[in-house]
């Protein structure tokens, strides 16, 4: 058995309402009769501690069905619809934090890892395309991301930035790289 991260916030209040009714709802990532698809809603219960390490495993099982070159979907392909903004291809900042965080609680170090690396590459990519910060980001480069016709896309969010810099550190303090001080040899103005 995988050795839970002691830090793992909601550990000690899980352990008091495993099997509430709530639990049961947060624990299904099976689809349900309210949404015909996967969504990433399920991982809410590694976040907070209330799934066992059988129904951790369980749900992390199903990690493929989410993950993309770009990061995380927020449901399958299947959950993809015009202006629905929280389904397929969208990837969004809180759910990559919850998922990872998640995913740390129950000591999937290397999936936790993995994930981070495409959800930075993805924020990089994007920001050197459109210079912003966008709230929602297509994890899947053959879709382009949904927006919701209710109100207009957001440009600057501070949960993509703030997690953006979070990965960084977090993967930069067990990998450092050397950065070197000296100036470069080449002459700019040539």
């Amino acid at each position: 058995p995988r050795a839970r991260r002691s830090s793992c916030r909601y550990h000690d209040q899980a352990s008091r309402v495993k099997n509430s009714h709530a639990t049961r709802c947060l624990l299904s990532i099976e689809k349900s009769k309210q949404i015909n698809f996967y969504s990433l809603a399920g991982y809410f219960s590694l976040f907070s501690g209330l799934a066992t390490e059988k129904q951790a495993t369980s749900i992390i099982f199903k990690l493929n069905i989410f993950e993309k070159e770009g990061g995380l979907a927020c449901t399958e392909i299947k959950g993809m619809a015009e202006g629905i903004q929280w389904g397929y291809p969208n990837g969004w900042a809180p759910l990559h934090f919850i998922v990872t965080e998640g995913l740390l609680c129950y000591g999937f170090k290397e999936d936790t890892d993995r994930i981070r690396r495409k959800w930075l590459m993805n924020c990089s990519l994007n920001f050197m395309r459109n210079q912003n910060w966008d709230e929602k980001i297509s994890v899947d480069f053959t879709y382009q991301k949904i927006d919701d016709i209710r109100y207009p896309h957001q440009k600057i969010t501070s949960w993509t930035i703030f997690l953006f810099k979070y990965f960084y550190e977090e993967l930069l303090i067990e990998n450092p790289i050397i950065i070197s001080s000296k100036k470069s040899n080449l002459d700019l103005k040539k």
